[in-house]
């Protein structure tokens, strides 16, 4: 330590450490607080999107027991649909009819003819869906959907 101290490797050192904590300490308490806030928005905003995931879930087994190979066609445009819904491409007061219409839509491009059974079911599916979201933010019905359909084939 003495022989540090006499050649000025140790002051050289701590003069250097000094100068580039002074020039870097708003990086430095930026990182502290980014490590201690980002956990707790990254939770959060999980938590939501989860929700709109797990509803669409729900509507895939209700599709794929009622309707069985109609409902997976659909599954496709129903995700799509509760995304429209949700960023004003379908009018606030009959977000239901035009789901059910977009729905139809697809179907009868799809070759899929659609009993009353069949459109009770979906008419009523979303009813469910469309007020199960209705407090949801848009982003987190758009993350939601979007990892619906990212993982829609590994689900299947």
């Amino acid at each position: 330590m003495d022989t540090l101290q006499r050649l000025g490797i140790l002051d050289k050192v701590m003069n250097t450490l000094y100068h580039v904590g002074k020039d870097h300490i708003i990086l430095v308490i930026s990182f502290v607080i980014a490590v201690l806030i980002l956990p707790f928005i990254a939770r959060r905003f999980k938590t939501e999107s989860d929700y709109v995931y797990k509803v669409l879930l729900l509507v895939k087994s209700v599709l794929g027991s009622k309707l069985g190979s109609k409902g997976q066609v659909i599954l496709d445009a129903w995700a799509e649909g509760i995304k429209r819904a949700s960023d004003g491409t379908f009018d606030e007061a009959d977000k239901v009819d035009q789901l059910i219409r977009f729905l139809k839509i697809v179907a009868s491009q799809n070759n899929i003819e659609l009993s009353d059974t069949d459109v009770a079911i979906i008419t009523e599916l979303a009813e469910t869906s469309i007020n199960m979201l209705q407090g949801q933010k848009k982003m987190d019905i758009a993350v939601g959907v979007d990892k619906f359909q990212s993982m829609s084939h590994v689900i299947a």
